[in-house]
C-alpha cells in the first residue's frame, strides 16, 4: 500500500483492519506550527547576547561574583536560558533575558557559572534595543506590569476580565458604558481600524470567523470549491451576516485583535524570516505548551467578548430596575401561604 509522503504519515491500524491513524513523518521537516520569542533568541541571538555580556566584561561594567584575590577568570560559553516579557504596546514589549554565562579561571582551574539578566526591548515596526543594560540574576522575578507568555500572550487573570471588557469599551464604545444598549459591531470594528467581508470560510460551515492581519491569499470557498482570494490586511472575515452568532464571532475577533496581536505579529514575523506563509494553526503538530497557548487565547476572547456585549454594571443596572417594576407592580400582593 502506497502512503503519501510529507509532514504526516497515515499507518494502518493493527487493531482495526482497514482502518489508519495519523503519525508525524520524522523524515519531514516542518516549521513549528507556534514560535515562541525565547525559541527565536535561541536559534538567532545567542552570539550577539555573548558579545555584549563579553565587551562588557571587558570594560568593566559586568557584575561579577567575588572569585578570589588572584584569580583572572575569562569567559567560556554564553548561553540563553529563558526570557520575561511586559507589553508596552499592542506591537512592542520589554524583555527581560536570563543568561547562563561559564567563567573559568586559568590561575585556580575552577569553573564557575552565574546567570544574568540582560534587559531591552523590541518593536515591530521601529527601532528594537535588546542590550539596554545586565546585571546578575538572583531567581527573582521581574515586576512585570502587563506579563506576557514565551509566544507573547498576556496572563489575564478571570476576576480582571471585567476590567479587560470595560478598557475595551471605554476605548471603542464608550456609549455603551453609559446605559444598557446593543453593540454596534460595524462602527466597533471601524474604530479599530478594520472592516469586515462576507466569505464561505469552509465546506462544512464550522469556521464562522477569521481575522487577516497582513495582505495575504486566503482559502475561501464557493460552494463546494475552494478558491484562493486575495484578501487586505485589517479585515475580519465572516461567514454569515446573517447567522444568529455574528455579533459574538465578529467580537470575538476584535478581542483576538486588540489583546492579541503581539502573539500574530511574532508569527508574522517568525514565518517572514524563514519564508513561510502563516497557517491556519493544525493542532495535530502542536506540542502541549502549544495547545495551551491557542486554548489561553480562545477562553480570553471568549469571556472578555461576552462581558463586551453584557457588560456587568450595565447588567446589575437592569436587574434592579427590573426588581425595582416588578416590586411596585406587585406590592399589594400577599405572599403565598401554604
Amino acid at each position: 500500500m502506497n502512503y503519501e509522503i510529507g509532514p504526516i504519515l497515515m499507518q494502518p491500524d493493527p487493531l482495526r483492519p482497514g482502518f489508519s491513524y495519523k503519525v508525524r513523518n520524522p523524515r519531514c521537516y516542518k516549521a513549528p506550527e507556534i514560535v515562541s520569542f525565547t525559541q527565536i533568541l535561541k536559534e538567532n541571538y545567542v552570539v550577539e547576547y555573548g558579545q555584549f555580556i563579553r565587551r562588557e566584561f571587558a570594560h568593566g561594567r559586568l557584575p561579577v561574583p567575588y572569585f578570589g584575590a588572584y584569580s583572572k577568570p575569562v569567559i567560556v560559553d554564553v548561553l540563553i536560558d529563558k526570557g520575561y516579557y511586559d507589553q508596552l504596546d499592542s506591537f512592542s514589549f520589554a524583555m527581560y533575558v536570563i543568561c547562563d554565562v561559564h567563567f573559568y579561571d586559568p590561575v585556580t582551574g575552577d569553573d564557575y557559572y552565574q546567570k544574568y539578566c540582560v534587559n531591552g526591548y523590541h518593536a515591530f515596526y521601529s527601532p528594537s534595543d535588546y542590550f539596554l543594560g545586565v546585571d546578575i540574576y538572583r531567581g527573582e522575578r521581574p515586576r512585570l506590569k502587563y506579563h506576557l507568555d514565551d509566544c507573547l500572550v498576556p496572563y489575564i487573570r478571570k476576576a480582571h476580565y471585567d476590567a479587560y471588557a470595560y478598557n475595551f469599551l471605554l476605548k471603542y464604545q464608550p456609549e455603551a458604558l453609559e446605559s444598557p444598549c446593543k453593540i454596534d459591531i460595524e462602527s466597533l470594528v471601524k474604530a479599530m481600524g478594520y472592516r469586515i467581508q462576507v466569505e464561505q470560510l469552509s465546506r462544512n460551515g464550522k469556521v464562522k470567523a477569521k481575522t487577516i492581519f497582513h495582505t495575504k491569499m486566503v482559502t475561501v470557498y464557493e460552494g463546494d470549491k475552494a478558491v484562493q482570494k486575495l484578501i487586505e490586511g485589517g479585515t475580519i472575515l465572516v461567514s454569515s451576516k446573517c447567522a444568529p452568532d455574528y455579533l459574538m464571532n465578529i467580537l470575538h475577533e476584535c478581542i483576538h485583535i486588540e489583546y492579541h496581536t503581539l502573539f500574530y505579529e511574532l508569527q508574522y514575523y517568525y514565518r517572514s524570516l524563514v519564508k513561510l506563509e502563516i497557517p491556519d494553526f493544525d493542532e495535530f503538530f502542536m506540542s502541549e505548551d502549544q495547545q495551551d497557548t491557542i486554548r489561553s487565547m480562545e477562553i480570553q476572547a471568549n469571556a472578555i467578548s461576552a462581558r463586551v456585549v453584557v457588560y456587568k454594571e450595565n447588567l446589575d443596572i437592569t436587574l434592579e430596575n427590573f426588581k425595582d417594576e416588578l416590586g411596585r407592580r406587585y406590592s399589594s400582593y400577599r405572599p403565598l401561604r401554604l
